[in-house]
Parts: C-alpha cells; structure tokens; sequence
C-alpha cells in the first residue's frame, strides 16, 4: 500500500491558524496543489482555518481550508486530503481573518445572532430627518410644520423640555411615519 502522495512531493512542516488568529497545530503536509495530505491523525483543523506554510524567504505561503476530509480506504495510510484555496503570500505569525469596520454604531457578528439595534444621539439625526423630510413629505404646509418641529426638538435636546417637543414632532409627522421611522430609535433614545 503506497500512498501516492508520498511520491509526488516531500512532508514539509505546516501550521493550521484558527480565524481568530490562534495556533490549532504544527503538523508535517504534502502538497498537491489545491490539496494538502496529511497523515497526522491527531491534526486539528476546520473549514475556514488558515493552513500556512513557510518559504525560504521568511514569508509564508497562505491558504484557506475550504474542506478536511479524512479517508479511510484500508489500500492507502489513514489520512486527510485538504481542499483548499491559496489566499497568497503573507507576512509569518500572523493569522485570521482581517475585519475592518466603520461608521457610527458599526459591529461585527461571527456565528452569532445579532440582537441590537443601531441607534446615535449626536445632532447629525435632526440633519437626517429634515434631509427626509423634506424628500419624503409632498404637501407643503404639512413639511413646513414637520421642519418647525424637528428645529423645537433639537432646541429642546438634552433639557426638561424635549419630551414636550418630541411629542408635538410625533403628532405633527404621524401620517408620515414611514419617512422618520428610521430616526425613532435615535430620537427616542434622547427621551432618557
């Protein structure tokens, strides 16, 4: 029983990088292109992992485990063909997934459900929705009133006064909510 992968290339010392950038493993791999064979039964390694192997310059040679399936034929060793997809050339002992996020209120959910909600306090909401309004309500006299009372409500922002001011703002755009809903959660949130 040769295993044919024995043939084709030489065991070279590989690195399995978890997304979160931990070290899973340090195990011995042929190569085969899109395939990695490792014959390490004990190796710990997951769709989504980085699989990292180092080149004579330092660097290491990136790719991403799409799929580690074990094979146990009985004709070949026991072992592990990982499909993968070359991610390129990075910088050694680094490792994961490489997140940038911007903007106000912004986050990042792995595997997880996502339970709140987005909201802002800063002066910026009272631009928006008069940006909104004026874009969204037809009737003339009807989106001079709602303006009227966006500019009381940011007046009365951070007093005694605002509940008053954001109660005649929700009267005076209640048949046009579809337009400043977006912006209750932020107006309400000044309430508190």
């Amino acid at each position: 029983m040769v295993a044919v992968w024995r043939t084709a290339s030489k065991p070279e010392p590989v690195r399995i990088v978890a997304p979160d950038g931990s070290l899973r493993c340090e195990i011995q791999a042929y190569h085969a292109g899109n395939v990695f064979f490792v014959e390490d039964m004990s190796a710990d390694m997951e769709p989504g992992d980085e699989l990292r192997r180092q080149l004579p310059n330092g660097k290491d040679d990136v790719y991403l485990i799409k799929d580690p399936a074990l094979y146990r034929t009985g004709m070949v060793p026991d072992h592990y063909q990982v499909k993968v997809e070359r991610k390129g050339v990075m910088s050694a002992n680094t490792g994961g997934h490489y997140i940038s996020v911007s903007g106000a209120n912004s986050r990042v959910n792995i595997n997880s459900t996502d339970n709140s909600s987005n909201s802002t306090t800063s002066n910026e909401v009272f631009t928006d929705l008069r940006v909104a309004v004026q874009a969204g309500v037809p009737d003339a006299v009807e989106r001079d009133a709602i303006l009227a009372a966006i500019d009381e409500a940011e007046e009365a922002k951070g007093t005694a006064g605002f509940t008053s001011a954001y109660q005649k703002l929700m009267g005076s755009a209640a048949n046009h909510m579809t337009v400043i809903a977006p912006f209750l959660p932020a107006l309400s949130q000044m309430l508190g």
